[in-house]
């Protein structure tokens, strides 16, 4: 029997849906493609598919404990003491996260996550020296996180320290040079010693890495503008406004470029929109205060709940995981990513009428989000409800036009039921438009050959080992469609 399975390569953006992992591979008789790996390729992609990470990747320093009873754990006992109850002030919310985080260094000592949340907690209660010894603690656990040395670098640039943030940064950018807003931090501390040219080439770095983030280009155009840089600085100024068009001290900038050009009118307009804008978030912010602190300290404590949950093996400790979750959503009640996660416990412990009802509610309270759609039609296929299946996974295409997952599940669905070949290509062939993947080529490969077209097969199939030249399911793939020629 011919087998496929996708590639074995684990890298993605933080934030950004996994792929199918397995998938069946063309055969020399078409029937196969469908017999093969329908189940692995569900249970492959089950937990991967389930999570979307908000957080940046947190390289664990040591695996997780060996299974235990759920009163043996710490943690039960905060969850005891918690669950159903409702907390009355922000001192009753910073009690229970203390309790949670202390909780986690005793359940998995020697683990750099746990002290990391509960640096975090104390941060938040204003004792910045325990924050700062626990975090230290933590990056000597696990050297590899970025993170920790970002955070250290905030607080020694809070204390005016500003040589020894950049040395943090710099250590950060030594353990992940990619790290996102390493290089913005270093820059700005540089251009506030008086130094913006060794400012410039960071700043450029840093716009390549995190293209979308406005301050980026601002603080390039406060660079350009010390530098006499006019034109440059106008440029940087502009496309910050591109990006937040309420980004007002953009138009401040803009604003003293257009007076040193010589540009009144253009000056006037700059400064005016400035004004407006700074009054309208002046007033926004005056708002934000008179607003209850409650809900936003509710959800930051949901949040180190389900960051709690993460540290669990979802099977061996599946009941305290359920209940991490549970707690997480008596705080807040609303967070689609919890339901998600929740929903994705159910799944990876075999509940899935649980699991598919919780991504429902995941997609109800998140609608503009493409994942717990397309994972409502795999769970109707799942629990054999084909035509459910067909209706969510075509609801999801049209709702996410640019989402190649979303084509790519539809056209899974088509070839395993060997109902819809020609619309299977089809969307196959827009799955690979919107992400030239070397999973979206081998689904496409699959779709030509159940079509009949063998040429396209083949070259297709190429592709996808170009991309990932090891994976040996692709190359026995493409064995197999040659030595049907």
């Amino acid at each position: 029997m011919a087998r496929h399975g996708g590639s074995k390569k684990k890298g993605h953006r933080r934030g950004k849906p996994h792929v199918s992992r397995r998938a069946p591979a063309p055969a020399r008789k078409r029937s196969r493609w469908w017999l093969a790996g329908i189940i692995p390729a569900i249970l492959a992609v089950g937990i991967l598919l389930w999570w979307r990470t908000a957080e940046r990747p947190e390289p664990a320093a040591s695996p997780a404990p060996s299974p235990q009873r759920a009163s043996q754990y710490h943690i039960a006992a905060v969850l005891d003491s918690h669950t159903g109850q409702h907390p009355e002030s922000v001192s009753d919310i910073q009690e229970e996260e203390l309790a949670l985080t202390e909780a986690l260094t005793k359940d998995f000592p020697g683990r750099d996550t746990p002290l990391s949340l509960l640096a975090t907690v104390h941060q938040y209660r204003g004792d910045t020296t325990e924050a700062e010894a626990l975090w230290k603690q933590a990056v000597a656990l696990n050297p590899r996180r970025s993170d920790l040395y970002e955070k250290l670098g905030e607080a020694a640039r809070r204390k005016d320290e500003l040589d020894e943030a950049i040395a943090w940064w710099q250590k950060g950018l030594e353990a992940d040079p990619q790290a996102p807003g390493l290089r913005w931090e270093i820059a700005n501390a540089r251009v506030t010693q008086g130094q913006p040219d060794e400012a410039l080439a960071l700043l450029q770095q840093e716009c390549a890495i995190t293209p979308k983030a406005p301050r980026n280009y601002y603080l390039l155009g406060q660079v350009h503008l010390k530098q006499r840089a006019y034109e440059e600085a106008q440029a940087a100024y502009e496309k910050a406004i591109e990006i937040e068009p309420s980004y007002y001290n953009a138009y401040y900038g803009l604003g003293v470029v257009f007076t040193r050009l010589r540009q009144p009118e253009q000056a006037k307009a700059a400064m005016a929109r400035f004004r407006q804008l700074k009054t309208d978030a002046a007033g926004s912010e005056d708002k934000r205060i008179m607003i209850d602190e409650m809900p936003p300290a509710r959800r930051r404590a949901a949040t180190f709940y389900g960051q709690a949950y993460s540290l669990y093996d979802p099977k061996r400790q599946a009941e305290i995981g359920q209940r991490l979750l549970a707690r997480a959503l008596e705080l807040d009640p609303n967070n689609a990513y919890t339901w998600e996660k929740l929903a994705g416990h159910h799944y990876v412990n075999n509940r899935h009428q649980q699991a598919l009802a919780l991504f429902q509610k995941a997609a109800e309270l998140a609608p503009d989000n493409p994942l717990p759609h397309i994972n409502v039609g795999k769970l109707y296929a799942l629990v054999k409800q084909p035509e459910q299946a067909e209706q969510a996974l075509q609801q999801a295409v049209a709702r996410f036009p640019d989402s190649g997952l979303a084509h790519s599940e539809l056209a899974l669905l088509y070839l395993r039921s060997r109902s819809r070949p020609a619309q299977a290509l089809t969307l196959t062939q827009k799955a690979v438009a919107l992400a030239p993947t070397a999973h979206h080529y081998y689904l496409l490969t699959w779709a030509y050959d159940v079509n009949g077209d063998l040429k396209n097969a083949l070259a297709t199939i190429e592709k996808a080992i170009a991309l990932e030249p090891d994976n040996q399911r692709y190359r026995s793939t493409y064995e197999r469609i040659r030595s049907r020629f």
